[in-house]
């Protein structure tokens, strides 16, 4: 029969030689000492999902109660906060929550829509700027056949100035929609939990 084998627990200060044979515990929770209150209500928080209010002196264990609670809370239920525009009243975004690692992905999808945008946009003002450097010349050779040189000149000038005037218009409204999309079409990430291990901590 095998014999048991005893582990022998040191109790008496004197009995260790050096801190190296503390036993620390790797959970944040167990490293507090002398909150035993605080304690088991961090512990039943954790489990609850309640918010807790932390009042003390300075150094009596705030953050460290604060930490450890953020440590207990289950990996699977952490979230991404992300504010999005609010068309109605720019000065209260609204607020949506979605699953841990989700919030890049969301924005980078709606970045890329942006750009794909921003490239049909593009081509359409290549397209106008081809059109408005070509019919100047093909006024002025149809009305110069059929009015005379000087009603060609005339309408040539006509459709060039037109032109750039156009250009400049959609140029103006292309630059001015960039700035609406770049301002508040992309929704911002408040909190990223992305390939985080526990939840988040702020000391404020």
């Amino acid at each position: 029969m095998a014999k048991k084998k005893v582990v022998k627990v040191k109790n008496n200060p004197k009995e260790f030689k050096t801190t190296a044979e503390l036993n620390v515990s790797d959970k944040l929770i167990d490293q507090v000492i002398g909150q035993e209150d605080a304690i088991q209500v961090i512990k039943k928080a954790s489990i609850q999902r309640r918010h807790v209010l932390l009042i003390g002196e300075p150094g009596t264990g705030k953050s460290m109660l604060g930490l450890a609670l953020a440590e207990l809370l289950p990996k699977e239920k952490l979230v991404d906060i992300l504010a999005f525009q609010n068309v109605n009243d720019e000065n209260q975004p609204i607020i949506r929550t979605v699953a841990a690692g989700k919030g890049r992905e969301l924005v980078q999808n709606t970045n890329s829509l942006g750009n794909q945008s921003l490239k049909s946009q593009s081509i359409i003002l290549l397209i106008l700027a081809i059109a408005a450097m070509i019919m100047p010349w093909f006024a002025l050779e149809h009305y110069s056949k059929s009015l005379g040189t000087t009603a060609g000149a005339i309408m040539f000038a006509a459709f060039f100035i037109g032109g750039i005037a156009f250009l400049a218009i959609f140029i103006i409204f292309l630059n001015f929609g960039k700035k609406l999309g770049a301002k508040g079409s992309s929704p911002k990430i408040i909190v990223d939990n992305f390939k985080k291990e526990q939840a988040p901590f702020y000391d404020a």
